[in-house]
């Protein structure tokens, strides 16, 4: 494993050598300074309701002086992902790791000789036989389509899919192409309930909290399950996009499509679990104790952790730019949380319906008593004509007078195909609108850039570094890895394991190592207009361990143990001209 080490990100980087710098902790030096601390009043999530209108002042302070230096950073919080297997992470105990090799070995090597017959009769000799008595008990199968079923059962699941081999049936891309299996999946992964919690689907892959005993003991979980809550939620979404895809494909109807997906899923269910519980016999690795480490770490703790990284760390900084904020966010952190008390945490008018907004916390004490705030997102918006949509909570712009700045924080499509436009978009309008005159730009965005040796001649799936630092220079911008210097380090380090659907995807762990590959890129920025600030290029810093410090090595993966995010965070120190 390599140093960590506080990176300076103009440097070159080097795992094993490089020079460990200070840690840069002092407060930012601003005009007249930003003295006061005093004034820490609550501050409740401030809510635009106009574009035209400025919003409420921030509760007063005594700092009303515009800071020369702005402090700002930008980091990507995450989404939390209803699968915790699904991408590598880097825990404390060996364990994990370990079974993260076994689960890769299984999938492929020992599922390439193990027949799915073979997996079905070691948890239950009769399991379809009494997977079909809940499909009549449930209806789902009737007299009028009893015959259609068994021929379905016959003809399609049992010659296509239970005599293959584990690795045929996971691999099989007519599952992937009509959406079997992962259709119910998301219905079924993880439900809201209407009292504001969840239920959980009885399998390896969401944060189902009862402990199976044995294998039958998770099907017998999984029937009572699936007759209680999952098959009337399936009846009510039967008639879909994907089921009109099947049936005009000439495959079946839309009870065809349901009755395929619910054996299937019970299939593919019934693999993850054999494969855990033969390796625990194995190994004596108790995979369910793991699984509630991980949901420790990225749902039940994710949040405060989070941010607890925000005050201890960076409660100096004057602007915070967030992304894939949850919506609860300012109730969920508490009404005596400090960063309320430090920041104005401003939430876009429309937040993302995906449950990941794009958010600006200003410092109390850095935008005084006259400050004040008007969101100017809906303009962007309006003028966005981009071929990759945006929704709304992806994007939040801010004016903000005293000092004048607009201030803009957003999150890209997973390509990033989006940035380019946001980007060439947030230029026209501030330049339509004569704010380039009257306020100094800011962006803190997540731009899902690649490094240019990965996209290569994949452009229309993948936006690289390099077109980007070339836009820039067309704005008239630049970022804040030494203006537009290409970045060297990756903010982001996030590959698939094997358990989860998408196998296509998966990383063997040796794979880690390849130097240009999709889940490893430099993603998030800080970009600012050239003639309105000078950067301080020894002041950027990237942060993935939640201490000022940057870990590069390749099998650092992130989140982490101590590091709750999949992205680093970005901090910088801009000088107003």
């Amino acid at each position: 494993m390599g140093s960590c080490f506080c990176v300076k990100v103009n440097d070159e980087l080097d795992t094993q050598s490089a020079p460990l710098l200070p840690k840069v902790e002092a407060p930012h030096d601003v005009e007249n300074d930003c003295k006061s601390e005093a004034v820490r009043a609550e501050v409740n999530e401030v809510k635009i309701e106009t574009v035209a209108t400025a919003v409420r002042t921030p509760p007063p302070s005594s700092a009303t002086s515009a800071p020369r230096e702005l402090s700002v950073m930008t980091w990507n919080i995450a989404g939390i992902n209803n699968n915790p297997w699904e991408y590598y992470v880097m825990l404390d105990d060996p364990n994990y790791k370990s079974l993260m090799s076994n689960v890769e070995e299984f999938m492929t090597s020992d599922a390439q000789k193990l027949s799915v017959r073979d997996v079905l009769n070691e948890i239950d000799s009769k399991l379809l036989d009494k997977l079909l008595d809940l499909l009549r008990e449930k209806q789902v199968v009737t007299n009028a389509n009893e015959q259609r079923c068994k021929e379905v059962l016959e003809s399609d699941i049992e010659k296509n899919y239970v005599t293959a081999c584990v690795d045929a049936f996971l691999c099989n891309k007519h599952v992937g192409q009509h959406r079997l299996i992962s259709w119910p999946d998301r219905l079924l992964n993880t439900i809201d309930d209407k009292h504001g919690g969840f239920v959980y689907r009885p399998t390896p892959i969401n944060y189902y909290p009862t402990k199976f005993a044995d294998k039958a003991d998770w099907f017998a979980q999984w029937l009572a399950f699936m007759r209680d809550t999952g098959i009337d939620i399936l009846v009510n979404q039967k008639n879909n996009k994907y089921a009109d895809g099947y049936q005009k494909a000439g495959l079946g109807d839309a009870d065809d499509f349901l009755f395929i997906n619910v054996v299937l899923l019970c299939v593919f269910d019934a693999i993850l679990v054999f494969m855990l519980f033969e390796i625990e016999r194995q190994s004596n690795i108790n995979w369910q104790d793991l699984k509630m480490q991980c949901h420790k770490i990225l749902n039940k703790d994710k949040l405060m952790n989070t941010v607890g990284i925000l005050n201890r760390v960076y409660g100096d900084c004057d602007v915070l730019f967030l992304q894939e904020v949850r919506n609860n966010f300012v109730d969920a952190i508490g009404a005596d949380n400090e960063l309320k008390a430090k920041y104005q945490i401003v939430f876009p008018q429309e937040k993302s319906k995906n449950n990941q907004t794009s958010i600006v916390c200003l410092k109390k004490t850095c935008f005084g008593a006259e400050a004040k705030i008007e969101e100017v997102s809906q303009e962007f918006y309006d003028c966005y004509k981009g071929s990759v949509k945006i929704g709304k909570g992806d994007l939040i712009a801010l004016k903000v007078s005293k000092p004048n700045l607009m201030l803009v924080s957003f999150h890209g499509d997973t390509g990033g195909l989006a940035t380019a436009d946001v980007l060439s978009v947030i230029d026209e309008v501030v330049k339509e609108k004569e704010w380039r005159a009257t306020h100094k730009l800011v962006i803190g965005l997540d731009a899902n850039t690649y490094y240019d040796e990965f996209v290569g001649d994949k452009k229309d799936k993948f936006y690289s570094c390099g077109e980007c630092n070339e836009l820039l220079k067309r704005l008239s911008m630049a970022h804040c890895f030494d203006y537009d210097a290409l970045p060297q380090h990756h903010t982001s380090n996030c590959p698939r394991t094997y358990l989860q659907p998408q196998l296509n995807k998966a990383v063997k762990r040796s794979d880690m190592h390849n130097k240009f590959v999709s889940f490893r890129s430099p993603k998030d920025y800080i970009m600012f207009y050239r003639d309105q600030f000078t950067l301080n290029a020894d002041q950027t810093m990237l942060d993935n361990t939640g201490n000022k410090h940057y870990n590069g090595d390749v099998e650092y993966v992130l989140p982490a143990q101590r590091f709750p995010s999949d992205h680093a965070i970005v901090s910088t120190k801009l000088t107003m001209k």
